[in-house]
């Protein structure tokens, strides 16, 4: 159970000083990819919502620390990104498929996006008087450059993931 556990936070700890000390490194459309949404979600799907709630508060935690964001922000987006991505996976997809495997990180990114910037918008408007942040083009194509380096990750993630374990191969009950 120790083992399990330590392993846990050194993963956590891994991904996230890989992606705050490496991935934000990258050149520019690179640096928006998101190894602690992409491993939310698969830990949603390999494991347990307890250990993915967990997971996603670690992960909050870490990078409210590393952030100029309010703190709790983070925190925040992560949680309750889960916990609907959770929703949506017990809910409407019930297979483990690639498809239904993109949907969910389409939606954990969207809602995590949504959270952190809507987190973002009201603090800044009741603690900094107004201002706001910009929703032209150039926040928009962010966002799509966003899930367009993602959503190619979350495939490659899955494969390499669905090589290695029998846990998203689906089963077949046959009659006999």
């Amino acid at each position: 159970m120790y083992s399990k556990i330590f392993l846990n936070i050194l993963s956590i700890l891994f991904l996230s000083f890989l992606e705050l000390s490496f991935v934000s490194a990258l050149p520019s459309v690179f640096s928006d990819l998101n190894l602690a949404l992409l491993a939310l979600v698969m830990v949603l799907l390999l494991w347990d919502f307890n250990i993915a709630l967990w997971w996603a508060l670690a992960f909050g935690v870490i990078f409210d620390i590393y952030s100029f964001l309010p703190f709790g922000i983070f925190s925040v987006s992560f949680f309750v990104s889960i916990v609907i991505t959770n929703f949506f996976l017990r809910n409407f997809f019930t297979n483990r498929s690639p498809y239904s495997f993109l949907a969910l990180v389409f939606l954990e990114i969207v809602f995590f996006e949504l959270f952190l910037n809507l987190g973002t918008l009201v603090f800044n408007n009741i603690f900094l008087g107004g201002y706001g942040l910009e929703g032209g083009f150039v926040f928009w194509k962010d966002k799509l450059y966003l899930l367009a380096v993602n959503l190619p990750a979350a495939l490659i993630i899955f494969y390499l993931v669905n090589f290695i374990t029998r846990r998203l191969k689906p089963v077949f009950i046959m009659k006999g």
